[in-house]
């Protein structure tokens, strides 16, 4: 499978847009902490995938300023990335719970 190389100043804008997302989901999780174990556990889930989203971008432009060997970068990285989220989602549930 062959990896789109771009330039930095293109993904760039991507990885602003979706720090902005995170903060938005991020003031989603403080107030929903008060609200609903629902809306707390729907606000955990969008800033997972938000999280998620930038770790792409940020590969993404660690690439168009590095290594020429995308896919290897990709590679060592994605296995670490794989556990976060692993762990993230594991304690998305627990601590909508346990509030």
């Amino acid at each position: 499978m062959a990896v789109a190389v771009h330039s930095f100043a293109e993904i760039r804008q991507s990885i602003l847009e979706t720090a902005k997302s995170l903060v938005d989901n991020t003031k989603a999780l403080v107030n929903s902490a008060a609200s609903s174990q629902e809306a707390l556990a729907e606000a955990a889930r969008k800033a997972v995938k938000t999280i998620s989203r930038e770790v792409d971008f940020a590969k993404l432009g660690a690439a168009a300023l590095g290594s020429d060997d995308i896919e290897g970068q990709v590679r060592r990285e994605g296995g670490r990335e794989k556990g976060a989220d692993r762990d993230m989602m594991i304690s998305v549930p627990l601590f909508s719970c346990c509030c």
